[in-house]
């Protein structure tokens, strides 16, 4: 602890002393230590989880001799804790504690400050605490978001429209606000500034606030302007047939013309299955809420991982995502998170992330992603790259490179696809080639990374949850797709060779029932007519001479449907 605190005597505390005086030869005898704190009980409210709120507490030794603090700490909940301490307050003196509020997890908490001491008053000193964790991503009234609340004395926390949920609520993250000037406990604003509702956005405005612009209001006369003379439109007539939509993939490999690319060809699919509608769906890379409607006490989850980004190289596709069905038992009121996967994309080669249902933190059903396709860094004119291995209960392993070139690259293989029971493991390069770099096992969530930036070899992570990545971009190998284990990425020699990535591994929790996997075949994402395109493989971008470049080489994202 540090030493004691100087401050001036607070009012409330000055009667308490009475000043020592001589008598002659003699002296007063001095009181003993009082101890006296400015609070009852200290109330934190409601925290996000996640979040850290902070409230100040002054400690007053009232008597004539130094205050001697023994133990100063909290109990009960551990997200509880105070800084500040010291060993000794003197007579007159005041010291100010910094009581923290962390919450891990949602619900109401209950501590203690305790200070043990020689004060004469009371040997133990107890104030109590409270406070609750709420959530820090959460659904509500669209046109009422949480409102703002001083987390401490210069921070507030407000809260950003981030998603949509279902039954007309809208999704909201917690977001830290510093403010400059302090923050004001009533209102949760920056002092200085108006006090808001929290919005993350500007409010619509009202008609009566509308500024007149001078123009007379529409009297009714009809316009007499001159009618427009020019000529008729001598387009076909429209025969009422109904628009019958674009074609739907036929699960032809792409590039067989020659590597010309002009649409994309992922399928179109349906969405039902003979199921109707889902009830709520999510198709766009990220993370959402969704909060079990009152009544519904079991969901049909259908999901797809994400599809693994393409290499540069003849037959270098990246791997489809995999597809997962079954029933689960939910109340009403209950929270699910969902999040579904990004395909990959932005550099050659990343492995598909996976999508996941989860209650907290607990997986109930996860679709593995694919592998990312070999690439190489000479203008595609060197060995072919393998192709990246799809998603599934056990996931594909990725293809081997095609071919070798001399003794500087003889073989570089694909990533292990990932199993129920563990990750896929790296693939190996041999050669002469100065830069050989055998790929990374994957992991639980994360797919292994083919290791190499720019001719170094690392060992940083892949694709990670629902996130894409892995793969090396300028000469090199597909990284393995995500899932509950994740797959393999791929060996390669920079830059002339390399191989595909593995395909991440689907679960789903034993108390989900009906369970169906599929996983894909290459390119192909599971259950692939009814994926409304979600989780398919993206299609190689050979570089050559003179060739076009590629459009749709970015894997699809996955997609998770809810059926009650």
């Amino acid at each position: 602890m540090v030493g004691a605190v100087s401050r001036r005597l607070p009012l409330f505390v000055a009667a308490a002393f009475a000043l020592t005086a001589c008598e002659g030869e003699g002296f007063v005898k001095l009181g003993p230590p009082v101890i006296l704190v400015n609070v009852d009980t200290v109330a934190f409210g409601q925290v996000p989880v996640g979040f850290q709120t902070t409230r100040r507490v002054t400690v007053v030794n009232a008597g004539e001799l130094a205050l001697e603090i023994s133990r100063l700490a909290t109990d009960g909940a551990a997200a509880f804790t105070v800084s500040g301490g010291a060993d000794v307050i003197a007579p007159g003196q005041e010291l100010e504690l910094v009581l923290s509020f962390a919450p891990t997890a949602v619900g109401a908490l209950a501590g203690r400050l305790v200070v043990e001491s020689n004060a004469s008053n009371a040997s133990t000193k107890a104030v109590p605490l409270t406070g609750e964790g709420v959530p820090a991503v959460t659904c509500g009234d669209c046109a009422t978001p949480p409102a703002p609340a001083c987390l401490s004395a210069d921070d507030r926390v407000t809260w950003a429209e981030t998603g949509t949920c279902v039954m007309g609520e809208c999704e909201y993250t917690a977001t830290v606000v510093r403010c400059a000037e302090g923050c004001v406990e009533a209102s949760g604003s920056c002092r200085g500034e108006a006090p808001d509702a929290g919005f993350s956005q500007d409010a619509e405005v009202t008609d009566a606030e509308v500024t007149d612009t001078g123009v007379p209001a529409d009297t009714g006369v009809p316009d007499t302007g001159t009618p427009d003379t020019g000529a008729p439109d001598t387009g076909a007539p429209d025969t009422g047939a109904p628009d019958t939509g674009p074609a739907v993939d036929a699960g032809i490999p792409p590039d067989v013309d020659g590597g010309v690319v002009t649409v994309c060809s992922y399928d179109a699919g349906v969405t039902d299955a003979g199921l109707g509608a889902p009830s709520a769906s999510w198709d766009t890379a990220g993370e959402y809420s969704f909060i079990v409607p009152s009544g519904v006490s079991e969901v049909l989850v259908r999901a797809w991982g994400g599809g693994g980004q393409g290499g540069n190289q003849d037959g270098a596709t990246g791997g489809g995502g995999a597809f997962v069905q079954g029933r689960l038992q939910v109340s009403g009121g209950e929270l699910l998170r969902i999040w579904v996967a990004q395909g990959g994309s932005m550099s050659l080669g990343n492995g598909g992330g996976a999508s996941y249902v989860r209650r907290g933190t607990q997986d109930l059903v996860v679709a593995g992603g694919g592998g990312g396709g070999g690439s190489d860094g000479n203008s595609g004119n060197s060995m072919a790259g393998g192709a990246g291995g799809a998603g599934g209960p056990s996931g594909e392993s990725g293809q081997d490179g095609l071919g070798t070139i001399g003794a500087y690259c003889t073989l570089v293989t694909g990533g292990a696809g990932a199993t129920a029971t563990g990750p896929g493991a790296g693939g190996i390069a041999q050669g002469t080639g100065p830069t050989r770099c055998d790929g990374q096992p994957g992991d639980r969530d994360i797919g292994g990374r083919a290791t190499g930036s720019n001719g170094t070899c690392q060992t940083t992570p892949g694709a990670q949850a629902w996130r894409a990545g892995g793969g090396q971009a300028n000469g090199g190998g597909g990284g393995g797709g995500a899932g509950y284990f994740g797959g393999g990425g791929a060996g390669f020699i920079w830059t002339y060779c390399g191989a595909g990535g593995g395909g991440g591994a689907s679960y789903t929790d034993p108390a989900v029932t009906a369970v169906v996997h599929e996983g894909g075949a290459r390119w192909q994402q599971g259950r692939a007519t009814e994926s409304s395109g979600a989780g398919r493989g993206g299609e190689r971008c050979r570089g050559g001479i003179g060739v076009p470049p590629c459009t749709c080489n970015s894997g699809a994202p996955g997609r998770v449907e809810l059926y009650y």
